[in-house]
């Protein structure tokens, strides 16, 4: 088995968004805001419709009941539409993400820095990249392409795979 691993990485569109939408609704769960938000206001709006001998109960339950849909969809369509637009943004040559990283023994190096093995916070393999966190939000990835670099990588650390 190899002992040390020079890896060229070059990110376009389609991985940046999948690694996005990884960080940020399987890790962050982001999505449980807006769903909270969905189910508060579904109940209360059930409330009303329960009240509707009451003046005004079935116009303020219609209300919530909009809320309830239109809110989350809306923060759903904002971050998917950001996402999409940064994936093109990528997706031009001129803005591809590029860099070295260095795996051997000793960890990782890379324009990002050195990190020792022990000082990494995570690492994932999910849909042919190594997501590596070196902290909680901050990451870089690797192709997985190599089964002998992932090999060599589960050996030195425990990995998820999501």
């Amino acid at each position: 088995m190899k002992e040390e691993f020079l890896i060229e990485t070059e990110i376009d569109g389609k991985a940046f968004g999948t690694h996005t939408v990884f960080h940020d609704f399987v890790l962050l769960k982001a999505w449980k805001r807006p769903v909270t938000w969905a189910v508060i206001m579904a109940v209360f709006s059930v409330i009303c419709f329960s009240l509707k001998g009451r003046d005004g109960s079935i116009i303020f339950g219609s209300l919530l009941a909009a809320m309830s849909v239109l809110f989350p969809a809306a923060y759903f369509f904002a971050y998917f539409y950001t996402v999409k637009k940064q994936v093109k943004k990528i997706d031009s040559d001129e803005n591809k993400i590029r860099y070295e990283t260095k795996v051997n023994n000793e960890g990782f190096s890379s324009g990002f820095g050195k990190f020792k093995w022990e000082d990494l916070h995570k690492v994932y393999f999910h849909k042919g990249f190594i997501y590596v966190y070196v902290e909680p939000r901050q990451a870089f990835l690797l192709p997985a392409s190599d089964k002998e670099l992932c090999d060599f990588i589960k050996s030195k650390i425990k990995v998820s795979e999501k």
